[in-house]
């Protein structure tokens, strides 16, 4: 018995009257294994399939990957010998041979109604697969060992989070997409600021109506930037003879922008920071008058948005006194979206694991889909010219559909990417038909009319035409339909903004 070890575990604890007397009665099971060597400490990576399993057994520890390596490392592991102090190696009873014999060398830890084979992926050990007790087949004979054994979260949210700790140090660093991508934004804010700058500003002590939307402000020719080489009335006349479009603000308050006394004064990120006061209005120039100092503007009304055709039309006054200067609403917004991203991938809040690694052209591990969805039904071959997708386009279809996070699609003009896209959410509608509920909307985006106007024409969801959403007021007939089918911004719930003034196709799911 000089090799061999004996453990007893607590089996059953049961409690039974009798009259008056309670009797407890315990359950001792003792085994005998074979003691084995130590083993070299050791650290066994946890992955998805293995979280999954624990999240299946006990609901409770779903996506919590530090409570089911606790769980783990109670239900596997022994503690360490009577004898031997708390920070001895823990014990654990080993098998050699896995159930499958193609499987790399590894063992079987016997633990508390569970089992886990552990064997070496990729260079590092991992507990590739937990089963209850009983399931488990083909083990060899148990062995008693010791090891410093800990398991450890290799699960993709946690090496992404390490990715996102690997790039945050090379944000640090000025290296990396990060630090380019945020490099740029601080350019193209200083830039849009210097426009902002450039075109200075005016202080307007009146205005008045002139109907049709268009306001006359009276500009003192005096006031503007020390640096401002034009008063903003000759700068709008200029503009108007050189046939370019400026676009003004008027408001009670200068920006942060203007309001500094330099441009170093301001913030990096003054256009995003500021934040605009109410009845802030904006619009375009169309006459200007430098011996009189008026500016003539025709106001867009930058608040809520209305449905084509339905309710009243409504523009907010500007300010009785106050300032003209560039508009850089839509600049800011756009910054805006962008460092909200920003932050966010900043966070870890997106929700693309490995969105870091893609930006940064790495190859990233993902589990395949549970089903793979057939690229090409008859509906979609009557999206293509000739009634076939070519090899290429066919296969376009093929990874858009199967994806596990992104799908970018690149080609020349010619090559039929707008066939591809129709053919894609024609593909997309058939396999949501079968849902109890409408799950969603599929949403195309393009910074062109042309582009989202050529969706538009082409696309047709269980019969229906798509709903063009963009920022214009009139609704414009359907050459397939006579129909109208554009719709103005005015309801969250039906349209979605897109940034830098973009055009988008919401095409029901």
């Amino acid at each position: 018995m000089a090799n061999r070890a004996r453990i007893a575990v607590l089996s059953t604890r049961k409690v039974e009257n009798e009259g008056r007397r309670r009797r407890l009665r315990i359950g001792l099971d003792v085994h005998t294994y074979e003691q084995a060597d130590p083993l070299e400490p050791q650290s066994v990576g946890v992955g998805d399939r293995v979280m999954d399993t624990v999240g299946r057994w006990d609901r409770r520890l779903r996506d919590r990957p530090d409570e089911i390596v606790r769980w783990l490392t109670e239900r596997l592991l022994l503690p360490p010998r009577a004898d031997a102090g708390p920070e001895a190696p823990r014990r654990l009873v080993v098998s050699i041979g896995l159930s499958d014999p193609s499987a790399p060398t590894g063992y079987r830890i016997h633990g508390r109604g569970v089992t886990g084979d552990v064997r070496t992926e990729d260079g590092r050990l991992v507990l590739h697969r937990l089963r209850r007790t009983g399931d488990a087949e083909g083990q060899g004979p148990l062995r008693l060992t010791e090891c410093r054994l800990e398991f450890t979260d290799v699960s993709r949210a946690s090496e992404a989070h390490a990715e996102m700790k690997h790039q945050l140090n090379r944000l640090a660093t000025g290296q990396g997409f990060l630090a380019m991508w945020h490099e740029y934004n601080r350019l193209e804010t200083r830039f849009v600021r210097r426009q902002v700058r450039d075109v200075g500003f005016g202080r307007y002590t009146e205005r008045e109506p002139l109907g049709d939307g268009v306001y006359r402000f009276r500009v003192d020719a005096s006031s503007h930037l020390d640096d401002q080489e034009l008063t903003l009335t000759e700068r709008a006349r200029r503009g108007l003879d050189a046939r370019e479009t400026l676009e003004l603000e008027a408001a009670q308050t200068l920006p942060e922008a203007l309001a500094a006394a330099d441009e170093e004064d301001a913030s990096e990120w003054a256009l995003i920071g500021d934040r605009l006061g109410k009845g802030v209005v904006s619009g375009t120039v169309v006459a200007a008058d430098v011996a009189a100092g008026t500016i003539d503007l025709r106001l867009v009304e930058l608040g809520r948005r209305r449905v084509s055709g339905v309710g009243r039309d409504f523009t907010v006054a500007p300010p009785p006194q106050g300032f003209l200067y560039r508009s850089f609403r839509g600049d800011r917004r756009q910054m805006q979206r962008r460092k909200a991203a920003f932050d966010r991938i900043l966070a870890d809040g997106t929700r693309i694991p490995n969105l870091l690694a893609l930006f940064e052209g790495k190859t990233v591990s993902a589990d395949p889909p549970r089903r793979t969805t057939r690229a090409v039904s008859a509906a979609v071959r009557d999206c293509f010219r000739g009634g076939e997708p070519t090899p290429m386009q066919e296969r376009a279809l093929e990874v858009a559909l199967n994806t596990p996070d992104i799908a970018v699609i690149q080609g020349p003009p010619g090559t039929g990417k707008t066939q591809v896209i129709t053919a894609l959410q024609t593909r997309l509608a058939e396999e949501g038909r079968g849902y109890a509920r409408l799950r969603g909307s599929i949403l195309l985006t393009s910074f062109q009319h042309a582009a989202v106007d050529e969706l538009v024409e082409r696309s047709r969801v269980f019969g229906l035409p798509a709903n063009k959403v963009d920022r214009a007021a009139a609704a414009r007939p359907s050459r397939r339909t006579g129909g109208c089918r554009r719709r103005s911004t005015g309801s969250p719930r039906r349209s979605t903004p897109t940034p830098s003034g973009g055009r988008s196709a919401c095409c029901g799911r």
